[in-house]
Parts: C-alpha cells; structure tokens; sequence
C-alpha cells in the first residue's frame, strides 16, 4: 500500500512537471496566431474587417483566456451595435454564447443564441440562423436534453447543406453524430461520424471532437482497444490545434475507459491532465468530469486528497446544475417557448388573415368578372337587338330594292316593248302605205275609167288598164311584205327547243338587216 502510494504521489508530481511543459507549445503556437490576428486587427481599413477580426480573436482566446475572449467578443458586439451590422451583432453573440457555455452559465448561453436566432431571422441570414441552431444544440447537449439537441441539429444540417456550407454541415453531421450516440442509436451516430470524416478537410481545427465522439461510439460497442486509439489521437489532435477545452475532455474519457480497464494509475494521470487543462480555461464541465474521477480514484488510497476533489466536483455541479441556474434555464426556456408559440399563433392568425383576404380578393374578383359578363352581356344583347333593326331595315331595304328593280326591269321591258313596237309599226306602216296609195290610185283611175269610158279611146283604156293591173301587182307586193314581216315576228316569238338546224344564211342575214 505505501509503494502503491509513493507511486502515485511521483506521478503526480510527474504530471504536475508534463502539464508545465506541455503547456507551453500550446501556448506558444496559439499566441502566434493570436498575435497574428492583433497585428492584422491594426492594419484593418474598415469596421467589418475589424468586427471579423475581433470575433476570430475572441474564438481563439477562449482556448487559453476566457477573460481576453470576452473582452474582444464585446467590443466587437459594441461596434457592431454602433454600426448597425446585423450580421455581426448575431455572429457576436452566438460566440459569446460559447464562452458563457464553456463557463457552465447556460442561462446567459441561451439568452444570447435566442436573441442571436432572432436578428438573424429577422434579417434572413441564413448562415447565422444555422450557426445559432447548431449552438442551441450543444447548450441542450450539456444540459443532457439530446432529444432538443438532436432536433436543433436536424434544422442546422437542412439548412447548411441546401445552402452548401460545407464546413458547416460537416460540424452539423459530428454534433449529430454526438446526439445519436447520446440517444444510444449507435448505428446512426456512425453514419454522421462517417460523414464528418470523409469531410475532415473542412474541420481540421476540430478534428479532436469527431475522435471523441467516435470514441464514445466504440466505448458503447465494447471496442475498447478502437475507443481507446480515437481518444488519443483526438487528444493529440487537440493538443495540435491548442484546443484546451477538448484536451480536458478527452483526458476524462481516456480516464473512465482506463478505470473501466483496471489502469488505475494511467486514469489517475489522465483525469490530473484534464483537470488541469479544464482549470486553465474555466471549463466547468471539464473540472466536473475530471474532480469526479479523481475524487473515486483517490478515495481508496488518499480519502483527503479525494473529499477535496468531491468538493470541487460539487461546486462545479451546482455552479453547472444547480437549483437558481436550472430555475433561470426553465424560465428563460418556457419564455423562449411562449414567444415561440406566439410567433406561430402570430404566424397562423397572419396565414388565416392572408387566406380571408385572398377569399375576399377572389370573390370581389369573381364579381368584378361577374359585373363585366353581365356588362358585356347587355352589350351584347343591345348590338343583337340593334343588329335585328338593321337586319330587319335591310331587308325592308332589299324588298324595296327588288321592288324597284322590278319597276325598272318592267319599265325597261314597256321601253323595249315601245322601241320594238314603234320598229314594228314602221315596218309595216311602209308596206301599208304603199297599199293604201296605190289603192287610192286605182280607185282614182277605176272611177275616171268609169266617168271617162265613152270618151276614152281604146289606147287610153288600155294605158289606164295596165297603170290598174301595175298598181295591183305592186299592192299585192307591199301585202305580201308585210305579211311576210307579221310572220317573221311570229317566229320570233315562237317558243323553240333550241335544237340546232340548217338554216339559209342569206336569208338570215337579210332579216337581220332589215
């Protein structure tokens, strides 16, 4: 037993040695780049620059100076504020909110994301509202409600892969990863693990938590020799990446698993290593973790020793889980809730007002288009109605127009009628003529042949005989002539077949001429 304790108390001390050591290249590098950013920081020509500038330096400070984090994470808010920089002002505190969550005062984690998601809501920058989601899901992850955390993380992931935030989303399937492995759905968190290494080049800065969550996967799975390889090179990658708050973690899983193995002497090593770590940056789930492991390690070998790490392990559980922080979490959580359940009452009161107004709109529209058939349909019988007077004028127009046009047809048929009778009575009146004058004559001479027939000689008898007998043949001739045109016109008026028939064209010729 005193060999058992004499080792422990060199490998403390041992520890104690590594820990001064080990410290310093994290230190180093990281100041580097913290001196970097604070020389980039003096050159920056305008506030953007500076407020980007300022939340890196806050981001990284948090791995070594909690105190140096917050001092840049709100000036950088101030000016953001002054600015009027939405886009800053929600980036801002959705860091502070990872500062306050690192020093267990999650009230204060929630209270900054909730007015974060709001601002970026409000302005429809989608980048931030997953960032805000994301980090509600890690506040809910260490207050062990992995239900609510799983579902923050399912809203952060949609959005960041539709908008293909590659480094984003590969956080998003790692932390889901955690969830479903929290939640024991092994087979799921290995599916988002696997993803999150497949996309490592995106996440090399936290590379050290998808091992550790891998880890927890293999550790449930009772692959303790995997589990054991992946919280040691998680750690190591911690230790690259300066990520105090990751080491202490991983300190406390490789502990419980070499407890879990019997390694006591290498857990007591690794939980003095955590705690130390978890000291230096005020992580207050990591001075838990680690005082409750070496509060049980050493209460079997040095009670004292032990009792004071149970009381740091208790102080940190009441600062992290305490009566006053869990009220003030429920508080600020059902008000959040109420907030959120007036926003959709808000939401459905605006969707049914939207949807009275459309019905109203679609109904004053159906009667604007009611009003113009009927319009147009009145129209449309007034032109009918006038179309039927002007038809019906139209037709009056046309029976008179046929009347006329008979009226001028019979008065063209009595013009041609009187023509073609005025033609028929002088071609007959000559013939007529002649007949009725030589008629005369001979009437004349058989009277003066009468009167005169004693004392006409034979010779004189004769002469006037022969002037009778001339003029008989010439009456016979004009008769004949006239009837010869009578029966000419009568032919001509003879309705015929119009069957075709030799005919004497001289003869035809000859009427036609007269």
């Amino acid at each position: 037993m005193i060999k058992r304790c004499a080792f422990i108390i060199i490998s403390i001390c041992l520890q104690t040695v590594g820990l001064s050591q080990n410290k310093q290249p994290v230190g180093i590098s990281e100041n580097l780049r913290l001196d970097s950013l604070k020389g980039e920081l003096t050159k920056a020509e305008n506030d953007s620059s500076r407020i980007f500038i300022m939340q890196r330096i806050g981001f990284y400070s948090e791995r070594l100076n909690v105190d140096s984090a917050l001092q840049y994470d709100n000036a950088a808010l101030r000016l953001a504020r002054q600015r009027s920089y939405a886009w800053g002002e929600t980036r801002l505190m959705a860091s502070l909110s990872g500062v306050m969550l690192q020093q267990g005062k999650f009230p204060e984690a929630l209270e900054f994301l909730f007015k974060a998601l709001k601002i970026a809501e409000d302005n429809k920058i989608t980048y931030d509202i997953a960032r805000a989601y994301r980090r509600l899901s890690f506040v809910y992850s260490n207050l062990e409600n992995y239900p609510k955390a799983k579902a923050y993380l399912l809203k952060a992931v949609q959005i960041d892969e539709e908008k293909q935030y590659k480094p984003s989303a590969a956080i998003d399937h790692f932390s889901l990863g955690d969830a479903y492995e929290r939640l024991d759905k092994l087979d799921s968190a290995a599916f988002h693990i696997n993803i999150a290494f497949t996309q490592k080049n995106f996440i090399k800065d936290l590379i050290q938590e998808v091992y550790e969550i891998d880890g927890n996967i293999q550790l449930k799975k009772k692959n303790y020799e995997r589990a054991g390889f992946n919280y040691k090179e998680g750690l190591r990658q911690a230790q690259i990446n300066n990520d105090l708050v990751r080491s202490s973690q991983l300190c406390a899983d490789i502990s419980a698993l070499d407890v879990k193995l019997n390694h006591k002497d290498s857990a007591i090593l690794y939980a003095l290593k955590g705690f130390d770590y978890a000291k230096a940056v005020s992580f207050k789930k990591g001075i838990l973790l680690n005082g409750n492991l070496l509060a049980e390690l050493y209460d079997s070998i040095q009670p004292s020793v032990a009792l004071t790490y149970y009381k740091i392990a208790a102080n940190a559980k009441d600062s992290l889980f305490g009566v006053t922080n869990i009220q003030a979490i429920q508080n600020l959580v059902s008000g959040e809730e109420a907030k959120q359940r007036e926003l959709e009452d808000a939401a459905v009161a605006y969707r049914n007002k939207l949807k009275l107004y459309g019905l109203l709109t679609g109904l004053a529209g159906l009667l604007i288009i009611a009003f113009i058939l009927s319009r147009n349909n009145r129209q449309k019988q007034k032109a009918n109605v006038l179309l039927s007077q002007q038809k019906d004028a139209l037709q009056t127009t046309l029976i008179e127009l046929k009347a006329t046009q008979s009226q001028l047809i019979q008065r063209e048929k009595m013009a041609s009628l009187g023509e073609l009778t005025a033609g028929i009575a002088h071609e007959i009146q000559n013939p007529l003529n002649f007949v009725n004058n030589f008629s005369e004559v001979n009437k004349e001479l058989i009277e003066e042949v009468k009167s005169q027939k004693s004392k006409l000689t034979n010779e004189e008898l004769d002469d006037l005989l022969n002037d009778i007998s001339d003029n008989e043949e010439k009456i016979n001739h004009h008769g004949k002539r006239a009837d010869a045109i009578v029966k000419g016109m009568l032919q001509h008026s003879k309705q015929t077949s119009g069957t075709k028939e030799p005919t004497d064209i001289n003869a035809l010729c000859d009427e036609y001429l007269r």
